[in-house]
């Protein structure tokens, strides 16, 4: 079991985001059997909930955030993932202090859509409903892109479709 692993800052709108969003388009191509994902903030408070406006941005998806607990990146968690995926340059950089050789297994999220003009996701905290949808769809548009590239890396095809 590959285990992916999103990173934000706080762990309460774009990591929670995230990864709900690909556990539940992991499931719908079947591939939940082979992939685990899970998310963590840099500067999390341990048990927080996702922010009112994540929730209700993706239970308008069906996809229901309202269980999720913030937790803080540890440098046991990111060295336990197989990928991590961090949501700004700032993330990776981070992330490599704390975790040091994670190199190799950490991707910017929006450097998987070549068509981007600047790869970090834009933090929507404090922001109104419509910056929390602009987040999901962009969200969204790089989750279908991780999917392809996880069964790229990982050589999933058998089970991707």
């Amino acid at each position: 079991m590959k285990k992916l692993l999103f990173v934000c800052t706080g762990n309460t709108c774009r990591s929670a985001m995230a990864a709900a969003m690909a556990a539940e388009r992991i499931r719908e191509v079947g591939l939940d059997d082979r992939i685990a994902v899970s998310s963590a903030g840099l500067h999390a408070r341990e048990g927080q909930p996702a922010s009112r406006h994540a929730v209700d941005v993706l239970r308008e998806r069906g996809i229901d955030l309202r269980g999720h607990g913030s937790r803080r990146l540890t440098a046991e968690l990111a060295g336990d993932a197989d990928l991590a995926v961090v949501m700004t340059g700032g993330h990776r950089d981070e992330l490599q202090m704390i975790a040091p050789g994670m190199e190799s297994k950490v991707i910017l999220f929006g450097e998987l859509d070549t068509d981007r003009k600047d790869p970090d996701i834009e933090d929507p905290i404090g922001g109104d409903r419509s910056r929390y949808e602009r987040t999901r769809e962009e969200l969204d548009k790089l989750v279908t892109k991780l999917i392809d590239y996880l069964v790229e890396k990982y050589e999933l095809k058998e089970n991707h479709g």
